[in-house]
């Protein structure tokens, strides 16, 4: 999963198109598999049946994580 420059973390996002497991989704959200779950059921995370199994989209996770952004924006500390 190396791109030419070493980065694995600009590799993983260049193919947005690509269909994750659960395990596979948790671990790039850096959350545990029944945590995921739980944010399914709830909503909060997009997903798709495939027969019993969740698969999830990478862009989807990928726009999850950058919509749900908290802090200081621009560099400025919020007072």
């Amino acid at each position: 999963m190396e791109n030419t420059r070493g980065n694995k973390r600009e590799e993983v996002f260049e193919n947005s198109d690509e269909i994750l497991t659960t395990k596979e989704a948790a671990t790039l959200l850096k959350v545990s598999e029944k945590s995921l779950l739980n944010m399914c059921c709830n909503g909060m995370v997009p997903y798709y049946k495939l027969g019993r199994r969740n698969r999830f989209r990478l862009c989807d996770l990928r726009s999850l994580l950058l919509a749900n952004k908290k802090g200081a924006t621009n560099g400025h500390k919020i007072r």
